[in-house]
Formats: C-alpha cells, structure tokens, sequence
C-alpha cells in the first residue's frame, strides 16, 4: 500500500436512496385515489416514476386505497391494518407493517418486483410484517423477478383468494425464504394449485409453512425444494373433514434444521425423497392432534405419520419408539430406539437410545442417558429456553445436540459432539473426543458455567479435544461467588474452510466488585487457534473482558489472511495472550482497549490493516503490547485514542506503510505534536506517512517522528498557511468524514510525557 497512501479520500455518494421521497397518505380527498394530491400530506402525490425512488406510507389509512397510475414503480409500501390496497399492478421494492399493529390488511393486485433496485450492491424483495396476530392477504399475484424474503415477529402472509401465488419472472430463478413468521397458502375462499411455484426453492429459518383447506373440496399444494434452519414448521390445517394435504418434492433438514409436521389441524403430509415405511429420524418432528412433539415416521400411503409405538416406558422394548405424556420416574434399566419426553423424566435409572426429544415445558430429563457405539441426537424443542440435563451422558459414538440446553452432569461420553444451538455446561464433558460448533446454516455455542462458591470448576471439556467451527462461540463466563485462580483448559481450535465463517472466543467477568487484590479469577486457556486456510471473508472475535479475566491463546502464530477479520478485545484489568498475530492478505485485524488492558504476543502486519482504538473517549485507555509490533511497508494503520490514552510496546517497533488518525469525542485536531506510542525494545524506523489528502482538505499538513532518546513516537500537524479551495468545498462533507475521526482521539503532547 505504500506509494499509494494518498488515495484515501472520502467520497459522497449522492445515492438513490438519497433522493428517495416519503409520501404520507391522509385521505382528505375521500375518493382513495393514489394519484390524487389531495390524498397525500403536503399536496403532492406521487408519479410512480422508477427514477424518483418514491415510497408510499399508507400507515395512515383505514379504508380502501385505489392504485390508478398504469404502470407505477415505488421503492416500498408501507401498511397497516383496516387497509385495503386494489387497482393498477405495481411494481415495488418492499412492504412493510410496523410492530404494534394486529388485525389485517389485503393487496388485491398484482406486483412485479423491481429487480433493478439497489443492484449491484443489493437484490431481492423483502415484506416485513410486525406483531403476533397481524394478518397481511395477498389476493393479488406476486411476480418475482430476485430472491424474496418474509421476515416476520409472528405475523402472517396469507397467499389468498382466486390469484393469491408467487410464481417466477419469465427468464428469472427466485428464491423464496420465511423467516420468524408464517406464509399460509390460503384456500378457504378459492381453491388454487401452486401458490408457490415448485420451480421456487424455499427455505425456512425459524418459519412456518401453513396449508389452510376448502371446506367443499380438497386442497393438494405441492412445494418444490424446501430447505430448513433452525426449528421450522410445516402445518396443515383440514375444513369440514376435507382433505389439506400438503406435499413436498424434496426436503433438506441440513446440519442443524429440525422440522415439525404438525398435523394438529387434521391435515396431513407428503414428502418425496422419503422411503416409506421409515423412520425420520432425530431431525423429524410429529405434532397430532393431541399437540405433543413426538418423532416423525412415514407411510407409503398416508405419508408423514407419528413414529410413537409406546407410551409406556417401563415395557418399552429397544425397537419402540417412546412417547412419555406423564412424568415418569425410572429406576432401572431400559433400552428403546427413540424417546420423546412431554413431561419430564427422574429417577436414578438409565435409558440406552438413540434419539432423545424434550418438548416445550417439559421439566427436563435427570436419567441416565447411554448412546452406545451408536449416532444419536439429543432435540431440545423449547426454543428460546434452554431444557437440563442433570444425569450422566454416556457412548462413544457421535452425538448430535440441537436446541438450546444445559448439562450439569458429570458426563462419561467418550466420542465425538456437534453442537447445533447453545450448550451451557455447569458439569463436564471432559470424555468427548472432539467438537463441532454450528454450520453452515446455524450457529452453535459452548458456554462453560461456574458454580457459585464453588472451590474451583471443574473440567468442562478436554484439554486435547480439537474443536471445528463454522459459526460458532465459546465464552468462559463468571459470576457472583466464583473463586479466584481457576484455569479452564481446552484443545485447539480451527475455523473450518469456506466463506462467512465466525468465531467468538471469550473469556468474561461478570462480576464487577471482583476482589481487587486477586490478579487472576478466571483463565480460558486454548491449546492453538487456527484459519484454516481457505477460510476466507469471515470474522474471528478474541475477547478478555472484565476484572481479573484472562484469555490465553498458546499454538503457532495466529494468521489471518484472505479479507478474514480479526477483532481483539480486551478490558481494564482483562488480559488477552497469543502466541503472536500475523495479519496479511488484505485481511484485517482490529484491537479495542479499556482501562488498562494487556495484549500480549508479537503484531505483525502486512498487506492488511491495522486498527487500534480505545472504546471509550473519557476513559484513560491504556493498552500494553508485550511484544513486538511490526508494520510491514504494505499495511494500513488507523489509529483511534482518547485524549488521556497511551499504547506501549514492551518490545522492538518496526515502523512502515500508511497512518490514519481519528478523534472520538469531536475535539478537532489542532497543530500540535501528538504522542502516539511508546516502545522499550529497538525502533526501525521506515517513515510512517500520512495521507496528505485527509489533512489538506482540514488546511493541516501532518508527519510523523521518534524520539528515540525518550522511546516515543509523535504525530507532529502544522496549519497550511493559505487553506485551499479544496478546503471550502469540503465543508460539506465535514460531517461525514468527521464522523469517522471522532472514533478515536489522540493523546496531546504535554510537558509531564
């Protein structure tokens, strides 16, 4: 990057967006035409031209809106409930409800996406839809043309009426996805096939799929590809004992989907890349009539049915599939496939399976569990909250946990564990041979858990076992009552190959009155941290965060190429240790400081980016490089402090490549000298330049110098004497650009540094 510092320049963008206009329907004219200006606050309505980037607020409106310029194009549409909108097709961007308002709304006519806007940079066509128990019916037809997206907080997108579909834009492939709420393919008033094109995949995160039958006829939908995150739904609901039978060509649970049949409605399921007469395994859920979550089998004849073959456990045989409705105490042994538990299950005996579900409200499961040599699953259906597992967790095969739990038990399972959701471990799994965090999907995470009082923690998990992220996290947490001087050790972990991946490794205190005299409470130490080398895109969070934390990271050093991010935090009083950082391959590499913080290791970067910030602007940051900090004559660093901060380095200084300088608190840079760092070791001083541009438009002009006598480093600014025209066109732009320097804030010179 040297040589071509000075193109750092700060660019407005006058974008589309930019010249967007808002129009606030009143309806004071009472005719409910769109192209009336009597109908729109301030007397003007809009054009429906593509180029003006208008949006239509109809928050305002109860009635019915009449749509009547041919051939209309706006950026978005915003509803709200008593709203009816008909007329003239339009062409849009987005639809959007606000939270708070129930009821209904209805767009009786067609839509084609506006494919074009917002690309390159963005495509595709969002509704976004607010409270639990808001209706939105779509009675027109949906033309897309770019991938669309249903987000939802539990309200619903009802395809309805003769027209109600989605289908796909001549010479286009979209993409359907539900996520929070629910798409229901209404027939209740008309019958229609193919409200969803099967040419369309669907993907569902968190989302449900509902089939509302016709009570004079049955009603068959068939989707195509249906992809599924997280815990989705699929719902079929029957009308005066016709048959709603909704089928799918191909479904794909993925690594950590689960999906629920629930067939509560009276309708009923077909899946086509199923064998008959199988059992779905620990990834398929059944709910009947009865409401209950039980494990999903298929019939030939009438498709997805439940797999439940008891609901006695104590005569269980070890080829049935149990349902516990009652709660259930076991004293023995019993061996079965499959388990589903809707009320809990105590007692001090042991249960050998396979698959173990724990439906929502269920108390928890305090038996033994043993897995065997087998592949097994363990669901917990109770998203958001998490469901215990208080007794031992014993096999040596692979065991696969979705859902969010915890496990207090001192557990003996020897293989190997994917964790598809969020496991808190207040006991151990110290025996497990190794670990997967999350996928490609979904995220999952390791939390281990102190107990309060407690002389030390115990092993969580092995120091030896490697851990495989995709999206994952691992926080060692604290809180009241801990002891001071534990250490939870754990092997090395590698961030897996692909685009997109994450990682958050975190050692944290949450106890803020910890003893001040006690230099360490807690230490998650970890064997090695690896990039994998065609991980690439992704971002790496290393966080030691609250009194007497410590986060120590041994291995090789840490490099981070290929456009990842490296994020380090580190806290007053927090301490965070590596075995050295190299950052290149345009990747970059950001360390935040508080109070007095400690980052230990060597720094080197290449051609990449640096940044170094004190997070806030009245706090006397002070962070501490115990090692060598190298800037290679390719790389980029910005500098964000506060007036009172300092960053030393216990060790050799290589100074080369490019400097940028910010404020955090708004103060404006004067002229002046700077200090910028410290440093004990040997300095080797290439020139750290500056941009001339990012001070010439301020009428500054800035160098950097040591002081090798005192081991400092200076930002010295002297004021141009005659501010250029640049200066004054810039003004405008101050605010921007000004926006970025108040991130950090220098620490001035003064006559006690």
């Amino acid at each position: 990057m040297k040589g071509h510092i000075g193109i750092l320049v700060a660019v407005i963008f006058l974008s589309a967006s930019a010249r967007a206009q808002q129009f606030t329907w009143t309806g004071a004219a009472g005719d409910g035409l769109v192209s009336n200006p009597g109908n729109w606050q301030g007397g003007t309505a809009p054009t429906g031209n593509a180029s003006g980037e208008e949006s239509l607020d109809l928050s305002g409106a109860s009635s019915t809106v009449v749509s009547d310029i041919t051939g209309a194009t706006f950026s978005g549409l915003n509803l709200r409930d008593g709203v009816t909108l008909t007329g003239d097709s339009l062409r849009l961007g987005w639809i959007g409800v606000s939270y708070g308002f129930t009821g209904s709304a209805t767009i009786a006519l067609d839509i084609r996406t506006w494919d074009e806007r917002g690309a390159p940079y963005f495509s595709g066509f969002e509704v976004h839809l607010g409270s639990p128990g808001f209706d939105l019916a779509m009675k027109g037809t949906l033309e897309a043309g770019v991938p669309v997206a249903i987000q939802s907080l539990g309200a619903r997108f009802l395809l309805a009426g003769e027209n109600g579909k989605i289908v796909a834009a001549p010479g286009t492939s979209p993409s359907l996805s539900v996520s929070g709420g629910t798409l229901s393919l209404d027939n209740r008033e008309a019958v229609v096939t193919a409200r969803v094109a099967s040419t369309i995949p669907v993907t569902l995160d968190n989302g449900t799929i509902e089939l509302l039958g016709n009570a004079d006829a049955d009603v068959v939908e068939t989707l195509g590809q249906v992809k599924v995150r997280q815990l989705s739904t699929l719902k079929a609901v029957a009308e005066s004992e016709r048959q709603a039978v909704l089928s799918v060509a191909s479904l794909d649970v993925g690594a950590s989907g689960n999906i629920l049949f629930d067939a509560s409605g009276g309708g009923s399921f077909q899946v086509g890349n199923v064998a008959p007469s199988a059992f779905l395994g620990g990834q398929y859920l059944f709910s009947s009539q009865s409401g209950r979550y039980e494990y999903a089998g298929y019939d030939a004849a009438a498709g997805v049915v439940s797999a439940t073959t008891s609901t006695d456990l104590s005569t269980a045989t070890a080829q049935d599939h149990v349902r516990l409705d009652a709660y259930t105490e076991l004293a023995g042994n019993r061996e079965v496939r499959s388990l589903a538990v809707n009320a809990g299950l105590g007692g001090t005996g042991t249960v050998a399976l396979t698959d173990l579900l724990v439906e929502p409200g269920a108390m928890g499961v305090s038996v033994n569990l043993d897995f065997g040599s087998r592949d097994g699953t363990v669901t917990a259906a109770s998203q958001p909250y998490s469901v215990s597992l208080t007794g031992d967790i014993a096999g040596s095969g692979s065991l696969v946990f979705r859902g969010n739990m915890n496990v207090w038990a001192a557990a003996s399972y020897a293989g190997a564990v994917s964790v598809q959701g969020d496991m808190s471990i207040g006991g151990s799994m110290a025996h497990a041979s190794g670990w997967t965090l999350g996928s490609d999907e979904g995220m999952g995470g390791l939390y281990f858990m102190g107990p309060s009082g407690a002389a030390e923690m115990p092993d969580r998990i092995s120091d030896t076992a490697p851990i495989t992220v995709y999206q994952g996290r691992v926080s060692l947490v604290r809180e009241f009552g801990n002891p001071a001087g534990f250490t939870e050790r754990m092997g090395t972990v590698t961030l897996a190959a692909g685009a997109g991946r994450s990682l958050w490794l975190e050692s944290s205190n949450y106890d803020p009155v910890s003893d001040s005299e006690t230099p360490e409470r807690g230490t998650l130490a970890v064997a090695g941290l690896i990039i994998d080398a065609a991980c690439r895109n992704s971002v790496i969070e290393i966080i030691a965060s609250g009194k007497g934390s410590s986060l120590e990271i041994s291995g090789g050093e840490i490099e981070v190429g290929n456009e990842n991010l490296l994020m380090a935090t580190v806290t007053s009083g927090a301490r965070l240790s590596t075995p050295g950082i190299h950052v290149t391959g345009n990747a970059s590499a950001t360390v935040s400081f508080s109070g007095d913080a400690e980052l230990a290791g060597d720094l080197r970067v290449g051609a990449a980016y640096l940044t170094l910030r004190n997070n806030m602007s009245t706090d006397d940051g002070r962070l501490t490089i115990l090692g060598d900090l190298e800037l290679g004559a390719e790389s980029w660093t910005n500098i964000f402090c506060s007036n009172r901060s300092l960053i030393t380095v216990e060790g050799d200084l290589t100074l080369d490549g490019g400097l940028y300088m910010g404020t955090t608190d708004g103060t404006p840079i004067t002229e002046g000298s700077y200090l910028l760092l410290r440093y004990t070791g040997r300095l080797t001083d290439h020139g750290w330049e500056t941009d001339p541009d990012e001070w010439g438009w301020m009428g500054f002009s800035a160098s950097v110098h040591t002081d090798e006598t005192t081991k400092e480093v200076y930002l010295d600014v002297v004021a141009v004497p005659e501010p250029s025209a640049l200066l004054l066109s810039a003004l405008g732009g101050i605010v921007l650009v000004g926006a970025a320097a108040r991130r950090g804030r220098l620490r001035r010179r003064s006559a006690d540094s």
